[in-house]
């Protein structure tokens, strides 16, 4: 699996974990500083996938807490 489809894939989870596009582009701009994720560096890609995977586990704990 190449960077972007990493990262689509990760957008998906988020998107089924209840995130907006919004808010995924607001991972994205804290993450690296923009939305737009083409043409990013090997080090950017690698700071948005640990940030989305960081936000993944975090919604995945609160859910499993939700009764």
């Amino acid at each position: 699996m190449n960077d972007l489809e990493r990262i689509a894939s990760l957008e998906k989870q988020l998107l089924d974990l209840g995130y907006r596009h919004y808010q995924i582009d607001e991972i994205y701009r804290e993450a690296v500083g923009t939305t737009t994720i083409a043409g990013l560096s090997l080090e950017q890609y690698q700071i948005i996938t640990e940030a989305m995977e960081e936000y993944i586990v975090f919604a995945s704990k609160c859910l499993s807490r939700t009764p």
